[in-house]
């Protein structure tokens, strides 16, 4: 179990190809069609907190695409692995928190071309079709914003880099 998860960078925090990425210009992009140097609409992970936050442009450094067999959990129809990052805040927890963690005690940061806002945490699900190839990002921002169709909402993620502290060995379901 290395410090990026099974699987090397991003096994341990990706999405299904087909989950949309919202660029600078408002439009959408499957993450499995991103190319670096594309630029994006998100909140940057030292200011997602801030309740003033703007959304601001942030350039795709990175692509990473994983083969395998990997599990997924449905967050408001996103698919994404059990331990990648959402941003979020409320009474009980604010920063990040991985996927499994996500539960109704918590907001989720939302980006739009309109602006920064909380929202309710989607409903969450384990999805019980595994799939062969995901992906993540790396951005300058170390976050991106991913929906399930293009009218959103968009959520914040962690894009993760090399000195995230959500790396390392770390049972996402408690152990």
């Amino acid at each position: 179990f290395g410090a990026w998860g099974d699987g090397g960078f991003g096994g341990a925090g990706c999405f299904a190809a087909n989950t949309l990425v919202l660029l600078a210009d408002g439009t959408t992009c499957p993450i499995g069609e991103i190319k670096v140097g594309q630029n994006l609409l998100t909140i940057s992970e030292a200011a997602h907190l801030s309740d003033d936050a703007a959304c601001s442009s942030a350039v795709v450094e990175q692509v990473h695409r994983h083969d395998g067999d990997f599990q997924l959990f449905s967050v408001g129809g996103i698919l994404s692995t059990a331990t990648h990052p959402w941003a979020v805040g409320g009474d009980k927890k604010a920063g990040f928190l991985r996927t499994v963690e996500l539960d109704a005690s918590v907001q989720v940061r939302g980006c739009t071309r309109e602006g920064a806002r909380w929202l309710p945490t989607p409903q969450k699900f384990a999805h019980h079709q595994s799939l062969p190839t995901i992906f993540n990002l790396k951005t300058t921002a170390r976050t991106f914003a991913v929906a399930s169709s293009a009218s959103g909402p968009f959520y914040v993620v962690h894009n993760k880099s090399d000195n995230d502290p959500f790396e390392g060995p770390r049972d996402p379901f408690g152990g």
